[in-house]
């Protein structure tokens, strides 16, 4: 599941100062790491599904309305994990504590890595309406 992950980052020296290539190429490497390990884990479809829904509905920096309905999806979601993942707890634990990793990618790295080769320097927010209203 994670060797679908296509990186088309064109990093160029005229681009990029060298502070920032070198910031990028540590993170690639932090990145390259962390899939690795979610590798050797062997994620099933479920749980890779629940681990991206925790994800997703995260409550981090939302507007105070919608913090306490996206904690009750997360509460949600972990429930089905524990259930997916009986009788083992640890399991469950050891996918939780990957998840902390995910915090130290920046969004301007995971724009430079993942959207820059698609749609040029352009910053996904600009990106995310167009796709929305783009007709299928």
């Amino acid at each position: 599941m994670f060797e679908k992950i296509v990186l088309f980052t064109q990093i160029t020296i005229s681009d990029y100062s060298d502070e920032r290539i070198e910031e990028v190429s540590a993170m690639l490497c932090r990145l390259h790491q962390f899939i690795g390990h979610m590798e050797q884990l062997r994620l099933s479809d479920r749980e890779h599904a629940h681990l991206r829904a925790l994800c997703l509905f995260s409550p981090d920096g939302v507007p105070d309305f919608l913090t306490r309905k996206l904690q009750d999806y997360q509460a949600k979601v972990l429930r089905s994990l524990r259930t997916t993942c009986q009788p083992d707890d640890e399991r469950v634990a050891t996918l939780l504590l990957q998840l902390p990793v995910l915090r130290t990618f920046t969004g301007t790295f995971i724009e430079d890595v993942f959207f820059v080769g698609f749609v040029g320097d352009v910053s996904i927010d600009e990106v995310i309406p167009y796709l929305l209203n783009a007709e299928r």
